[in-house]
């Protein structure tokens, strides 16, 4: 999520010059975490799409249970749309910070036949997950079981947010923050209390990270306290290879190392676990050629400001020059 300095999710904050900067930082972040899925409410979804739904009256009939699209596949826009509001022009979604995706709807069983079949009609894939109200936590498990999402980014708005922290199944938070204040009455906060939400307990975290975004902007990474303590598969370009076991004292926290190439130029693949580093080392042999890959992290060389690597990102690096890498 992106917020102002006050909390907020939306407003005039928006249009400032941080917000420009962060905005654009903010769809990186999000692909930071590789999801399977991104999720957004109702109200986020309709703010972008202005389509209404073309009911059948007549079409009073419609099959029990879920639906799945014919060719449905990743990436996924989950919407949770409790009552079956939303409107559709295709069976897909995309804007600036979301790349083209097949939808899925959650819906409640008080979505409506004739709404069911408009979205069979689109071949938009649907899947019922509570009485009266979207039900977050058996909603989760038919994404996973049924469309393989293990991975989802839930983008908001704020009473989606709550929803799935209440129910304790959020794993991280992480927050584009905008140095910029709002001011705002009545404008969303980061987190709002659905009215179905009876008991509403506070919900404390613990900070994993703080990172520097364009424009004075802040990269804040929480876990909660209560989450499942699970370490995500490996998804480099190049096998992981063995633990970095000979060079260990350079290093702080876990490392792996794989030699593709002795051949002329030697060619290594240094894997960081998140949270470790190269330490301060001056490299005598020649030139180094500093490719990133996968994931992202920051390169700095003494008496130099830090520099941000992202996958892409090739840093040449003179010998005798002491210099620091360390993974987000």
């Amino acid at each position: 999520m992106a917020t102002s300095l006050d909390g907020k999710i939306i407003g005039k904050f928006m249009e400032t010059e941080n917000a420009m900067g962060v905005l654009t930082d903010y769809v990186w972040t999000n692909n930071f975490f590789k999801p399977d899925a991104f999720m957004c409410g109702t109200k986020t979804v309709t703010e972008m799409n202005t389509e209404q739904p073309v009911l059948n009256p007549d079409e009073k009939d419609v099959p029990e249970g879920d639906f799945i699209a014919k060719g449905a596949k990743a990436p996924f826009l989950v919407v949770p749309d409790s009552a079956g509001k939303v409107g559709w022009k295709n069976n897909y979604f995309e804007t600036p910070y979301i790349q083209k995706s097949d939808v899925i709807e959650i819906l409640s069983e008080k979505a409506s036949p004739q709404y069911r079949n408009y979205l069979r009609r689109l071949n938009i894939s649907y899947i019922i997950a509570g009485k009266d109200h979207v039900d977050v936590v058996p909603a989760a498990k038919a994404l996973k079981q049924k469309f393989g999402i293990n991975t989802l980014g839930v983008l908001g708005g704020a009473t989606i947010n709550w929803s799935f922290v209440q129910a304790g199944i959020v794993d991280e938070l992480s927050i584009c923050l905008v140095a910029a204040g709002d001011g705002a009455n009545k404008s969303l906060t980061l987190f709002e209390k659905a009215p179905q939400i009876v008991e509403n307990s506070p919900v404390e975290f613990e900070l994993k990270s703080i990172d520097r975004l364009s424009r004075n902007g802040l990269w804040l990474k929480y876990t909660p306290k209560a989450a499942r303590n699970e370490e995500r598969p490996y998804s480099g370009q190049f096998d992981l290879g063995k633990k970095n076991v000979d060079y260990a004292k350079f290093f702080t926290g876990t490392s792996y190392l794989n030699q593709l190439s002795n051949q002329g130029a030697t060619v290594l693949n240094v894997t960081f676990e998140p949270g470790s580093r190269n330490d301060w080392h001056i490299h005598h042999g020649g030139n180094q050629i500093l490719l990133v890959t996968d994931g992202f992290g920051w390169y700095q060389e003494e008496g130099k400001e830090p520099r941000f690597l992202r996958s892409g990102d090739v840093v040449e690096i003179p010998p005798e020059v002491k210099q620091l890498e360390w993974r987000i």
